[in-house]
């Protein structure tokens, strides 16, 4: 997998992840605003937010990603 898909592993809920949560479900350390850029230009939205000190991204309309990943 790529670090686009291990970040699209976690989005694609469309809950909120910080990027620690990301992390550690992937098992793996990478780029986070990168893969979240790749994912952009396959025509997802994914926004970046700060709460805090802490980076969270989000999959927004996550239902309709699925629907077309398939």
């Amino acid at each position: 997998m790529n670090r686009a898909d291990l970040l699209y592993s976690c989005l694609r809920d469309g809950s909120p992840w910080t990027r620690r949560d990301i992390f550690e479900h992937t098992g793996t350390y990478f780029m986070s605003n990168n893969a979240a850029a790749e994912l952009r230009a396959r025509g997802l939205d994914v926004r970046h937010t700060k709460k805090g000190r802490l980076d969270v991204y989000q999959l927004m309309n996550a239902q309709l990603s699925l629907i077309e990943a398939a």
